[in-house]
C-alpha cells in the first residue's frame, strides 16, 4: 500500500516528466519555424541573386562610352544596323597562315537588347604566306548573335552561333590549286574591347576542319574590328558601344 508521501512524490514525478515533455516539444517547434524562416530567406536571397544577373547580363548597343551601365536615351533600339570593318584578318594553321587585307561584319539587332542576324560576313585581297592568292567565304549565313557581360562582369563579348535553318558557321579557304578546306565551330566568341574609341571587337576562335584537300587539323581566325551603328538605313553611321541596360532607372 502506498502512503501519502509516495503519491505525492509519484504525482510530483509525473508533473516534472510533463512540464520536460512540454518544453521540449515548444524548443522542437522554434528550431523547426526558425530553420523554416532561414530556408525562405536563403530561397528569396538566391532568387534575387539570380535575378540580379539575369540583369546585369543583358546589354545594349549603346551612342556614349561609359563605364557600364548606358543611360535609356543613348540607346540604339530594334532595326539597328551594325557594320563592323577588320584590318587585322588571319586565319593560322600548321600548314601556313592566311592573311587578308580587309573583311566586313554586318549585324541586324532585333530588338533592344544586343541580339539579331549576322547578315554578312565577307573576306578580301587574301593570300597565303606562301605567296598564293587565297578565296576566304563565310557560309551558313545568316548566324544569330547575341551579346552578354562576361562572367567576371567586367568585360562584354558577342556569342556568334547557327541559325537552326542554316546550320553552323562554316569558313571556307581556297588558296591557288591545293589548298580547299573547309572549317566550322559551333559558336564563335567575340570579345568587347571597352577602353577604345570606335569599339573593337576582337576574334580569336578556333575552328575545326569539316571537309576538304590538303587541309590542317584546326584553324584559328583572328580578326579586329571596328564598330559604328545607324539606327535605321538613312540614319548617319555612329560609334556604338556594347553596354549592360541601365535597368534600375
Amino acid at each position: 500500500m502506498l502512503c501519502l508521501q509516495d503519491v505525492n512524490q509519484t504525482t510530483g514525478d509525473t508533473r516534472r516528466r510533463s512540464l520536460k515533455g512540454v518544453v521540449k516539444m515548444r524548443l522542437i517547434k522554434m528550431f523547426g519555424l526558425a530553420a523554416i524562416v532561414i530556408t525562405a530567406f536563403m530561397a528569396t536571397v538566391q532568387v534575387g541573386t539570380a535575378a540580379a544577373v539575369t540583369l546585369l547580363e543583358e546589354v545594349v548597343w549603346c551612342s556614349v562610352r561609359v563605364p557600364h551601365k548606358c543611360d535609356p536615351a543613348n540607346y540604339f533600339h530594334s532595326g539597328t544596323e551594325v557594320f563592323a570593318a577588320g584590318t587585322k584578318t588571319e586565319f593560322l594553321s600548321n600548314l601556313g597562315n592566311v592573311k587578308c587585307a580587309a573583311s566586313e561584319l554586318l549585324m541586324t539587332n532585333a530588338g533592344l537588347l544586343v541580339h539579331g542576324d549576322v547578315t554578312a560576313l565577307a573576306f578580301g585581297e587574301c593570300s597565303h604566306e606562301g605567296g598564293a592568292k587565297c578565296t576566304v567565304t563565310a557560309e551558313n549565313l545568316n548566324y544569330l548573335f547575341t551579346g552578354k557581360l562576361k562572367s567576371d562582369h567586367v568585360a562584354y563579348e558577342i556569342a556568334v552561333k547557327e541559325k537552326p535553318s542554316n546550320g553552323v558557321p562554316k569558313i571556307t579557304v581556297e588558296c591557288g590549286m591545293v589548298i580547299h578546306c573547309t572549317y566550322t565551330a559551333k559558336e564563335v566568341s567575340i570579345d568587347a574591347r571597352l577602353a577604345f574609341t570606335p569599339e573593337i571587337l576582337k576574334v580569336l576562335q578556333e575552328f575545326i576542319a569539316f571537309q576538304g584537300f590538303f587541309c590542317a587539323k584546326n584553324m584559328t581566325w583572328h580578326d579586329e574590328y571596328t564598330v559604328k551603328c545607324r539606327q535605321n538605313e538613312v540614319a548617319e553611321l555612329k560609334n556604338c558601344w556594347v553596354k549592360m541596360e541601365n535597368w534600375s532607372l
